[in-house]
């Protein structure tokens, strides 16, 4: 009993440890681009999203274990706060978790899941009420990200949003998506989106040096080149701005 304890705490151990080597950055825009213009300094949301993942090329990949599409499903929890002197620039943290299963492969199993937990900040580049930009930095373990937020009022409460973003990370390292945000109740709103991840290896040459460097941090994981999704998510206030 005494020798089947090391044993198994340190098979536990390499458990965890494979877990946090999967973490991932969040596969919809967390948060939203929307500007935080409302009576409160700060902001919390959740958002749950499906999709799928696609090879469109036959073209040499690193693994060829896979034989046809996938399916996905994740969520994301985030906060955020209004800071700076003005309170237009943006800081805060997330949670996420995604899980892909395959729909046709030559393995028994088929699936991958990837969680992720890190923080952002964004720095407002625009002053108009009319019209949000800027730029957010995000990063976790292991991933880093860099996007553009953009965001322009359509009504009353109404935005259209996007944030185009680079990175490393499990997800892609191409993200592009497009959004609408409708307000709700007393201070809520509705973050709907629709968006694409494209991987590296869709990118030829340009992108096969960043696609081997990914395959060696995500110990060997073959990504799809195109992760289309949609999503859902709710934004909620928190506190009152003095």
């Amino acid at each position: 009993m005494t020798q089947k304890a090391p044993l198994a705490r340190l098979l536990a151990l390499g458990g965890i440890a494979r877990f946090i080597l999967w973490a991932c950055a969040p596969m919809m825009t967390a948060p939203p681009a929307t500007p935080m213009t409302g009576a409160s300094p700060r902001e919390v949301g959740f958002s749950a999203h499906g999709g799928g993942g696609l090879d469109l090329s036959s073209g040499e990949r690193m693994i060829d274990e896979r034989s046809g599409p996938a399916v996905l499903a994740g969520s994301t929890f985030w906060i955020r706060k209004a800071v700076g002197g003005d309170k237009r620039n943006q800081a805060g943290g997330f949670l996420h978790a995604m899980m892909l299963q395959e729909t046709t492969c030559r393995r028994r199993y088929c699936g991958d899941g990837a969680w992720g937990i890190g923080g952002f900040y964004r720095k407002a580049l625009s002053k108009a009420d009319s019209s949000h930009s800027g730029l957010q930095i995000s990063a976790g373990y292991p991933f880093v990200t860099l996007g553009v937020p953009l965001a322009w009022a359509v009504r009353n409460g109404w935005w259209l949003t996007t944030q185009p973003r680079l990175g490393v990370g499990f997800t892609s390292m191409v993200h592009l998506p497009v959004g609408l945000s409708v307000p709700i109740g007393r201070g809520g709103r509705i973050d709907a989106e629709f968006g694409v991840h494209i991987d590296a290896q869709a990118l030829g040459q340009v992108g096969a040096p960043l696609a081997r460097i990914r395959h060696e941090i995500y110990d060997g994981f073959d990504h799809y080149q195109y992760m289309p999704y949609i999503g859902l998510g709710y934004s909620l206030p928190l506190g009152a701005r003095k």
